[in-house]
């Protein structure tokens, strides 16, 4: 499978200070896939609130409206991937669930990581970041199949 379906434009391993709040651009075609690795805040999307606590993992949109604070006395810290799918990618991305609960998150965080470790490096073979992306969301899509397996909703939510 060719890794290059995918561009990635940013990311990193944030701790948030305390001010911070989140208020994504409007990039039509762009995703952010965080994942909450400490702290405690909100995220409000499409005039729904989720939880932002640890092991919440969100692929959001970023051509619809996000914005989200957290709690000063215990900031996020999140890792996160800003990317783009390339057309073949587009309408397999688009079926992901919005916000889900992770079962594994040090393997998820891990692999983010990775990514976030090889885009970051000048003398990183080009594609390895968007290599490492591909993992980490066939980690979600291998989730939500064990919990359709086993007939509940596993801990992720459909929205």
């Amino acid at each position: 499978m060719d890794m290059s379906s995918y561009e990635i434009s940013n990311c990193h391993y944030t701790n948030c200070w305390a001010e911070w709040q989140l208020l994504l651009p409007n990039r039509v075609g762009y995703f952010n896939l965080f994942l909450v690795m400490g702290g405690v805040g909100n995220l409000h999307i499409l005039g729904r609130d989720y939880p932002a606590t640890i092991g919440d993992c969100f692929l959001v949109d970023m051509g619809k409206p996000c914005e989200g604070t957290h709690n000063p006395q215990t900031p996020l810290i999140v890792p996160w991937i800003v990317f783009r799918p390339l057309p073949d990618r587009a309408v397999r991305i688009a079926h992901f669930p919005l916000h889900r609960r992770i079962s594994n998150i040090q393997l998820l965080c891990g692999i983010m990581q990775q990514a976030i470790d090889a885009f970051a490096n000048p003398q990183c073979e080009k594609n390895l970041p968007c290599e490492w992306l591909h993992i980490a969301l066939r980690q979600l899509e291998a989730e939500d199949e064990k919990a359709d397996k086993i007939g509940t909703m596993g801990g992720h939510y459909q929205t």
